[in-house]
């Protein structure tokens, strides 16, 4: 790929990295939002750089295309929320040591919306971005399950002929081929308050009942087949004295097979019966939040793409599963051949050590890029 800068890639990102983007930052993502818009806009005046409305976040996710917004041949997908709170940066400020990037958000996923800016400007300098009709979307909250911008995603999938996720690779160049679905419940169990010393059997312990809801869920664990449930979080009743009348348990379920989420849910309303048999009410809120991603014979084909542009680089692509979400997972259920992991590898994701492999820039971008002229080509001749 002709005409790639590395130190300006390293000026770009340093400089989203700079802009505080943790999802309940409003005003530091629509800030970042605005100064993505302003660089796209900047390659040409074919591109079109928007804020989604058909996303309903708090800060508005961005959608950035060539041509129209009737047909796209390729969807690339990026996010530019982090889970990091405002202040971060100060601890995990921008900066590059033996070969690795480290900042807040700059592995997940700023460097992946670098790389698409300059595959951009890259095919408006080669001429190609007329030959080939793409939209990035650059969602606004990702990082908390893309519950307002689902619709929207699901909507530029549904109108393009692939997709390409740039959440960023594993540390050892992997790319990703199926995710698991991921599902969240939260399990508010109401029982009965009385004095715990002098009348305790007049009492129903929502405590005491969402321990048997604990234990019973964790039985439902079966890491071989991909199955795991994680009660992350609990709090309940108002002090040692009391029987508590009151308890909340928030669950985290991944599978690979949705036949084991309806497993799940079978077992919660069974438990459902059996709290109500101990004087006790339980309401279960939630649901699966982002379906399975498996690979299939499209996404198969898709990978033939993919080798064949790394062919000129002499590598072959690694494809994992992996038990993470990301928006692929939404693509990916409306049957749209969809790859994941394109972005610049690194490790340490959701962590104040988080970083970018700096070698990795140039291959992963190249990579892209001779995937998205690939597709043109396929597509078009």
């Amino acid at each position: 790929m002709e005409n790639f800068n590395l130190d300006e890639f390293l000026k770009d990102l340093e400089e989203l990295v700079a802009i505080e983007s943790g999802t309940s930052d409003t005003e530091g993502v629509i800030k970042i939002g605005n100064v993505i818009k302003e660089k796209f806009s900047a390659i040409s005046n074919t591109i079109t750089a928007r804020n989604a409305e058909k996303a309903a976040t708090k800060a508005p996710c961005v959608e950035i295309f060539n041509k129209d917004d009737k047909a796209f041949d390729v969807l690339l997908l990026c996010h530019m929320d982090t889970v990091f709170p405002h202040g971060t940066l100060e601890k995990v400020p921008f900066k590059i040591e033996n070969g690795k990037i480290y900042g807040a958000g700059a592995h997940d996923m700023k460097a992946s919306i670098v790389m698409a800016y300059h595959i951009f400007k890259m095919l408006h300098k080669n001429n190609e971005l007329d030959k080939i009709s793409i939209c990035l979307a650059i969602n606004a909250e990702e990082e908390i399950g893309s519950r307002n911008a689902k619709a929207w995603i699901e909507s530029l999938a549904e109108k393009s002929k692939y997709v390409i996720c740039c959440e960023p690779a594993r540390e050892n160049g992997a790319m990703i081929m199926e995710r698991k679905g991921l599902g969240r419940l939260k399990i508010e169990i109401y029982g009965k308050a009385v004095h715990a010393g002098v009348n305790p059997w007049d009492g129903v312990s929502a405590i005491n009942i969402l321990a048997h809801w604990i234990i019973e869920l964790n039985k439902l664990n079966n890491y071989e087949i991909g199955t795991s449930l994680n009660m992350g979080l609990i709090n309940g009743g108002i002090g040692v004295n009391t029987v508590a009348d009151y308890a909340c348990g928030q669950l985290d379920l991944r599978v690979e097979d949705m036949k084991e989420y309806d497993k799940i849910m079978a077992k919660v309303e069974e438990l459902k019966e059996w709290t109500a048999k101990e004087k006790g009410r339980a309401e279960v809120s939630g649901g699966i939040t982002r379906p399975v991603m498996k690979a299939t014979e499209k996404s198969m084909e898709f990978t033939k793409i993919v080798s064949e542009a790394a062919a000129k680089y002499n590598f072959t692509p690694e494809w994992i599963k992996t038990g993470g979400g990301s928006d692929a997972n939404f693509t990916a259920a409306l049957g749209v051949p969809t790859l994941d992991g394109f972005g610049p590898a690194g490790a340490g994701a959701h962590s104040e050590h988080e970083y970018v492999v700096m070698d990795t820039i140039i291959p992963h971008t190249n990579l892209t890029y001779d995937t998205i002229i690939a597709i043109g080509k396929k597509l078009h001749g």
